[in-house]
């Protein structure tokens, strides 16, 4: 097929409903890969009418993200020199006061 290189991935939550028109309590959920979510919906509804189900009830598309395309690390921010100066100043001042006070 041409178009399997833009495949997207989607998540659909759904419940079955059978043929006395009862719907299912539990949710099932599914990773289907379609060019969008319309054609998603499409490939689920058919493949549950060939498990024998008479319908479905959807309840949640999410689409997925690509895991196969490298993730750029956040970098963290470095605290300055002049940070740390001024937090050990601050707390040598409120020892020294803290220690003023007991003795």
């Amino acid at each position: 097929m041409n178009g399997m290189g833009n495949l997207k991935y989607y998540n659909v939550v759904y419940r079955i409903i059978n043929s006395d028109g009862i719907i299912d309590l539990s949710y099932k959920k599914k990773t289907i890969g379609a060019q969008n979510q319309e054609s998603a919906v499409e490939i689920l509804r058919s493949t549950s009418l060939e498990d024998g189900a008479s319908a479905i009830r959807i309840d949640r598309i999410d689409k997925v993200e690509n895991s196969s395309a490298p993730k750029i690390p956040e970098k963290k921010k470095k605290k300055s020199v002049l940070g740390w100066v001024a937090m050990s100043i601050f707390i040598v001042a409120m020892s020294a006061k803290l220690l003023s006070k007991l003795f």
